[in-house]
């Protein structure tokens, strides 16, 4: 009886061998993908090492004065991507803007924007991928037009709180 035969008459050593071949089969596509991606890995030890490095100089950072950005600076959506139609107007979350659509065509939108009680700015030939600003006082709002379809268009906003400048 030939080796070919033996372990192919035994289905513990077939399943083994199988087994083998499946986990070798899987390390080489997982070396392949992290030569690929030009990725390495690292111990656990290394990567607290390296968090504990990061985090020393973040609090050092902040013992020299370091600024860190503001939360309030931070972008916010106020208003999710939503659908408005031609001569229909929509209403930030907070009630803060609104945006009226004048006019929609196949190619642009012709559309105003309101914030709070100031005057609305008017925007026209607005395609999609546009993103508009508006500054107010207190925020920077940018309306975005993401598609055109049919009489209604995909729109989103988010407002930047502008931090106020502090006297010293």
């Amino acid at each position: 009886m030939t080796f070919k035969e033996k372990v192919e008459a035994s289905p513990v050593v077939f399943f083994l061998g199988a087994l083998l071949a499946g986990f070798v089969a899987g390390m080489s596509t997982y070396k392949a993908i992290l030569s690929m991606a030009q990725l390495t890995t690292i111990s656990q030890h290394d990567l607290d090492t390296l968090r504990a490095k990061a985090d020393k100089l973040d609090h050092e950072a902040e013992e020299n004065g370091a600024q860190t950005q503001n939360a309030a600076t931070i972008p916010k959506i106020v208003l999710p991507r939503t659908w408005v139609s031609e001569r229909k107007s929509v209403t930030t979350e907070d009630g803060s803007c609104l945006i009226h659509l004048d006019y929609v065509s196949v190619y642009d939108v012709e559309l105003s924007v309101a914030v709070g009680a100031e005057q609305p700015q008017k925007f026209k030939n607005v395609t999609p991928g546009t993103r508009l600003s508006v500054l107010t006082q207190g925020a920077v709002y940018y309306v975005d037009v993401h598609e055109i379809l049919e009489k209604q268009v995909g729109i989103e906003v988010t407002r930047q709180s502008i931090p106020s400048s502090t006297k010293k």
